[in-house]
């Protein structure tokens, strides 16, 4: 969406938008996406500790 918007601004706005959603994409979101995983590897390990005692 801020594409949309900074695309009125010129080029190097259009850019630099361009630019940061590129980073918070294979940065941002890839971290997150990691941590979760993770998360749900370890919570289904959990389970199955309690429920074998």
């Amino acid at each position: 969406m801020g594409l949309v918007f900074c695309g009125q601004l010129g080029k190097t706005a259009l850019a630099t938008v361009g630019l940061a959603n590129s980073v918070f994409n294979v940065a941002g979101l890839a971290v997150i996406t990691g941590l979760l995983t993770a998360v749900d590897t370890l919570f289904s390990q959990v389970n199955l500790v309690i429920y074998s005692l």
